[in-house]
């Protein structure tokens, strides 16, 4: 028995996984289960319901776990090995054996990798020696930073009793509740520590998905019990939100079950994982450095196909971890991912085939030509533009300086260290390259070994070595380089290059832990995230359209405001420039000014003529949706967008096209603290209502009959300021200016 309660409503999923959000067309998911009350049969349940699905599956642990003696168990920390399995099983459970039917966590950086994989992740991520309620102590829960979702499990059993017999970390449950063990666990006890951020909502974070499992609902009356928690959980999530802005995913759902012991199923679906692990899009990324590997071999985890160029005598400091290295020796591999030094595009297909990444000497990535990937990234990192354009693919990435996303390329990462990296920027350039590295151990320049000398290079120690500082490291050109601190050398050019003074030569880890030299960066590595979470979030766009509302009559300003000069450009042409980040939306303008006409062709967008404004907005509407709906029939939603908010950033686009995937059938619209404004996204299950408006209502009364349906894309106010009167323009120029990119969102 599984029911749910969220947003005022019961429902009854057809199962676990679709009730906490586990579908068969999303199932990235990292979920860590904490709490009491059968941890372990919630994950157990949520794994075969996995497989008879035919949904990819991996268990393991944080802290300890069960081991379950199967075929598809995994001893060892192993990348190679978790492929296999998963290949072979669809589903791979795995963790350390410490005690006899025990098993502890894989290292951090293990279970961080297997994040990565395209399969579900369930982790036990909590203790509780079989109670069915506690309370975490200072160390618990252990939620990694890659969750997605926490569930925290009650055991409906223990109400009734007393604390001190069906609780574990009674103390900790005492300080919370205000209780003594000798007290009787109540229902409103359940509701306390389901909302406290010190006891079910601990180390949850604002990106991550709280929800509540009350378990053992096995009667008519703890079923009614629990549902009276439920409701109470969630209201009192709610007034926490508004009162003390809660992020809205800690908000909760609330699933009450019983019977949930897992059956073996002979409906069992088969994982064709061969399929999910090449999902049939294709990358090229440009440089094969350690950064740049970092980005291809994400890349390639996610089921891409994979092709990395390189020059002809690449200088690449971190070797081990860096596709380069084949071009001096024929092959490498880095993290179990083997890259093939190839001559052709013939050869890159016969890699390709063999699951390994293709490397070709390529300074111009011709190879497109043949390739003809679906993403082009631009990881070599050197601080300016070397020849990409945004013509190169369907969708191109900059990493760094030297990019500007809406001109170049699609889509800029920001790669200077600190709060901003990864970040993904759909509309201007990142942070200006400072020369200066960032801090790792709590040094940066230090770091660095530079060349002393022009000519060539003899390294004196090689990477994975201990050095103290002053030590003789290598000559260059007949010149000493010493270590400037005591640490590890991470990285070195290899013996015989040629180098000038003052170039990187090599690099000292501060924090002297010799198997960094071996692993990709946490830098490559969060970078390499987000290139593929914006591919595949861009390249699923398909779907989508988006509609510019651009033949107003613009009475109120006096004369057409749309053509108004704003930061070096008119008015319309930023809202056009932002729309460049998503080239697999279906594009269409409608409008009447010739000069609006020829930016729209110009940037290949479908032009619809509207020269009758007096018929209102909802005429202009349909003729978008008419227009959308020819170029592509089988659209799954439209997003309207108008001309007059020069706020308006590309990142706002990105988040209500991403929200509306994840929320089928609702109304997504921009707006702040509850109140709804443009643009407004709508699925396909409105477009008939849609083509029913007439006049100037446009959708309003729309959003007002489906009140239920509609999400808030949360927005800064800025965004959502409109220009009907030149007053507001030289008050928007005054206090914002510059189109309101220096505060674009990602």
């Amino acid at each position: 028995m599984i029911i749910s309660y969220r947003n005022g409503e019961w429902k009854e999923p057809g199962s676990l996984c679709q009730a906490i959000g586990i579908f068969k067309e999303d199932f990235y998911k990292t979920v860590s289960v904490v709490g009491g009350g059968g941890k372990t049969t919630v994950i157990r349940k949520l794994m075969e319901e996995c497989q008879n699905e035919g949904i990819p599956c991996a268990v393991s642990t944080t802290t300890h776990i069960q081991k379950y003696d199967k075929e598809y168990f995994l001893g060892e920390p192993s990348v190679e090995m978790f492929h296999k399995i998963m290949l072979k099983y669809g589903i791979v459970w795995m963790g350390k054996e410490i005690t006899d039917g025990k098993l502890t966590s894989f290292s951090e950086t293990y279970i961080k990798e297997i994040s990565k994989e395209p399969c579900v992740l369930l982790l036990e991520a909590d203790g509780a020696k079989r109670f069915p309620v506690k309370a975490p102590a200072e160390h618990e829960p252990v939620v990694c930073e890659q969750t997605d979702i926490v569930l925290n499990v009650y055991g409906m059993s223990a109400l009734g009793k007393k604390i001190g017999e069906s609780c574990f970390r009674v103390r900790e449950l005492e300080k919370i509740l205000g209780k003594t063990k000798e007290d009787i666990l109540c229902p409103e006890d359940i509701v306390t520590l389901a909302v406290s951020k010190n006891a079910g909502r601990k180390c949850v974070t604002d990106d991550m998905e709280y929800q509540v499992i009350l378990n053992q609902a096995d009667t008519e009356k703890k079923k009614k019990t629990a549902m009276k928690i439920a409701e109470e959980i969630v209201k009192k999530l709610s007034d926490r939100h508004v009162r003390d802005g809660i992020c809205a995913k800690q908000i909760g759902e609330v699933h009450v079950t019983a019977d949930l012991i897992p059956v073996e199923s002979g409906r069992r679906k088969m994982v064709n994982m061969s399929e999910i692990y090449k999902n049939g899009k294709k990358a090229l990324v440009r440089g094969a450095g350690d950064l740049a590997t970092g980005v291809g071999i994400a890349l390639h985890r996610a089921g891409f196909q994979v092709i990395m160029t390189e020059i002809a005598k690449p200088l690449t400091v971190r070797r081990e971890v860096a596709m380069s290295r084949a071009v001096y020796e024929g092959q490498t591999k880095v993290e179990g991912v083997e890259g093939i030094l190839v001559s052709d595009y013939q050869e890159a297909e016969e890699v390709l085939a063999e699951d390994k990444i293709p490397v070709i000497i390529d300074p111009n990535a011709d190879i497109r030509y043949e390739f003809c990937p679906d993403v082009l990234v631009d990881a070599i990192l050197a601080k300016k533009n070397t020849g990409t354009r945004r013509t190169d693919a369907p969708y191109v990435i900059g990493l760094g300086p030297g990019f500007t996303a809406g001109k170049d390329v699609h889509a800029v990462i920001e790669t200077m260290r600190g709060v901003t990296l990864a970040d993904v920027i759909y509309d201007g350039h990142p942070i200006p390259n400072t020369g200066v590295p960032g801090y790792v151990g709590g040094y940066a320049l230090e770091r660095l070994l530079r060349a002393s000398g022009n000519g060539k290079m003899e390294p004196e120690a090689k990477i994975g070595d201990m050095v103290r500082k002053g030590q003789l490291v290598a000559v260059t050109g007949g010149e000493p380089v010493y270590a400037q601190l005591d640490g590890v050398v991470r990285g070195m050019l290899q013996e015989g290059v040629m180098v000038k003074k003052g170039l990187k030569i090599g690099d000292v880890d501060p924090r002297k832990d010799r198997s960094l030299c071996y692993l990709i960066s946490d830098k490559a590595n969060k970078i390499g995230e987000s290139v593929v979470k914006v591919s595949e979030e861009r390249l699923s766009d398909e779907g989508y359209a988006m509609i510019v509302l651009a033949a107003g009559k613009s009475s109120r300003y006096g004369n057409n405001k749309l053509l108004e000069e704003l930061d070096g450009g008119q008015m319309f042409e930023h809202t056009l420039r932002k729309m460049r980040a998503f080239p697999f939306c279906t594009q269409v303008i409608v409008t009447r000014f010739d000069q609006i006409k020829k930016a729209a062709e110009d940037q290949k967008m479908c032009v619809v003529e509207n020269n009758r404004p007096d018929l209102g907005i909802a005429y202009s509407l349909k003729l978008g949706l008419k227009r959308a709906l020819k170029e592509k029939p089988e659209l799954k939603g439209a997003m309207f967008i108008v001309c007059d908010q020069p706020g308006l950033t590309a990142g706002t686009f990105a988040r209500m096209l991403d929200m509306s995937k994840k929320n089928p059938g609702k109304i997504v619209c921009a707006g702040r603290k509850k109140k709804t404004g443009n643009p407004v996204l709508w699925d396909r299950k409105f477009f008939e209502e849609l083509m029913d408006l007439s006049g100037d209502k446009g959708g309003k009364q729309i959003i007002g009959a489906h009140k239920d349906d509609v999400l808030i894309c949360e927005t800064e106010r800025t965004e959502l300021q409109d220009i009907d009167e030149p007053e507001q323009l030289k008050k928007w120029e005054k206090h914002y200016g510059e189109s309101g990119k220096s505060g674009e969102e990602t």
